[in-house]
C-alpha cells in the first residue's frame, strides 16, 4: 500500500486499488537493512548479535515507513500550495516518490483534460514550481467507453495519462505514472510503457496491447538524476 500502485487490500468486498504513494516500489534504504539482518540471522545462527542486527534492521526500515509518510505529507502540500498559486483549483493530484529515494519527488495534477507535472526535491530552496503540461487527449478514446479495453486502462492508470493517435490511426494510451526514460528532467523523454488499443471487427477496443518499457537512461539523464535529488534544477524543472 505504500507504492503509487498499490494494493487491492479490500478483497473480495472492493477491487479498488489502496495506495500512500510514500515509497517507490524498490527503495534500497528500505530493503537493504531488512536484507542485511535476514543474511546476518542466516550466517550467525542462534547468536544474539545476529538477533540484534535482524532488530535494528527492523526498526530502521519501520522508522523509514514513517518518515516516508511524513515528508509525503509535506510534498504534498508544496505541490497543492505551488498549482494553486499559478493556477488556481485543480481536480485532482497526486504525489510520489521519483525513483529509488524519497527525497526526490513527482507530482501529477489533473486540471479538466490537462495533466501539470513537475518535480521537487526536499532540498529545493524554493517551493515555486516549474508545471509542464501534458494534455490527455481524451476526446481520443471517448469513442471507447464502456468498451472492455477502455475500462480496464481507466481502472488501472486513475485519469493520470495521455493518448495519441498514429499515423496507422491506432490510439495508444500512455500512463504517466510510468514515468519516462528521462526521469521528466529533460524535454524530449519517451514515456516507458505504452498500451495500444485493439479494435474488433465492429470498432470496439476489446483488448489492448502493452509493449516492452525502454529504460534507456542515459549517463547524462542519470547525473541530472544525481544532481536533481540534492536540489540542482535544471531548465525543465
Amino acid at each position: 500500500m505504500l507504492t503509487t500502485y498499490g494494493t487491492q487490500a479490500l478483497q473480495p468486498f472492493s477491487n479498488y486499488p489502496i495506495t500512500m504513494d510514500s515509497m517507490f516500489i524498490i527503495d534500497p534504504l528500505f530493503t537493504l537493512p531488512i536484507l542485511a539482518g535476514l543474511i546476518t540471522v542466516l550466517v550467525m545462527k542462534r547468536s544474539h548479535i545476529g538477533r540484534r542486527i535482524n532488530l535494528a534492521g527492523l526498526i530502521f526500515a519501520v522508522l523509514y515507513i514513517f518518515w516516508g509518510l511524513s515528508i509525503k505529507a509535506h510534498v504534498h502540500s508544496v505541490f497543492q500550495q505551488s498549482f494553486q498559486n499559478q493556477y488556481g483549483y485543480f481536480d485532482h493530484i497526486k504525489t510520489n516518490p521519483n525513483g529509488p529515494t524519497t527525497f526526490l519527488w513527482k507530482g501529477y495534477i489533473k486540471k479538466g483534460d490537462n495533466i501539470y507535472q513537475s518535480v521537487y526535491s526536499i532540498f529545493d530552496e524554493s517551493t515555486d514550481l516549474q508545471f509542464r503540461v501534458i494534455p490527455r487527449n481524451s476526446h481520443l478514446i471517448e469513442p471507447f467507453v464502456g468498451d472492455r479495453a477502455y475500462e480496464a486502462l481507466m481502472w488501472f492508470s486513475r485519469g493520470y495519462y495521455t493518448a495519441e493517435k498514429t499515423g496507422d490511426d491506432e490510439v495508444i494510451l500512455y500512463d504517466l505514472r510510468f514515468g519516462r526514460d528521462d526521469l521528466w528532467l529533460t524535454d524530449d523523454g519517451q514515456y516507458v510503457w505504452k498500451n495500444r488499443l485493439i479494435l474488433d471487427e465492429e470498432g470496439r477496443a476489446h483488448t489492448f496491447e502493452q509493449s516492452i518499457p525502454s529504460f534507456d537512461v542515459r549517463l547524462k539523464n542519470l547525473r541530472l538524476f544525481w544532481n536533481r535529488i540534492w536540489g540542482v534544477k535544471n531548465n525543465f524543472g
